[in-house]
């Protein structure tokens, strides 16, 4: 959201929605809690397009998830697609844990050190080896 005064503010990463207690399937897949309970280990809390490899194992979670989550938003802005957006939940966290999202939608006039931010927010290990 932007501001009239020109300023960006995160507004909702979809997790408030998880405790409506509301049970309607959204319209909008993008806008779909996983699962409306606690964060322990095991349970997988988020909307689906943004959660983490780790939180898609169901492994503990920390401050790394909203970098991921970040690396998210930020591929979707400069691209206009989500990172990780499948037809159903199952298949976008699938996608999560065996792709990595597609580095050929990035404008080709990305800057390299933006690029290198997003990998980094994805947490590719092998950063040397991906032609980002």
């Amino acid at each position: 959201m932007i501001t009239p005064e020109e300023k960006v503010k995160v507004l909702d990463f979809g997790l408030a929605k998880a405790y409506e207690g509301e049970e309607a399937r959204p319209s909008n897949l993008s806008e779909s809690p996983t699962v409306a309970r606690g964060t322990a280990t095991g349970v997988i809390l988020g909307t689906a397009p943004y959660i983490s490899r780790e939180q898609t194992r169901g492994k503990p979670v920390d401050k790394r998830m909203d970098i991921w989550a970040y690396g998210c938003c930020l591929y979707g802005a400069l691209t206009e697609k989500p990172a990780f957006l499948e037809e159903t939940i199952s298949d976008t966290m699938a996608a999560i844990l065996k792709n990595e999202p597609n580095w050929q939608r990035l404008p080709a006039s990305t800057p390299p050190m933006l690029r290198h931010v997003l990998g980094r927010c994805f947490c590719i290990l092998y950063l040397e080896s991906v032609a980002l």
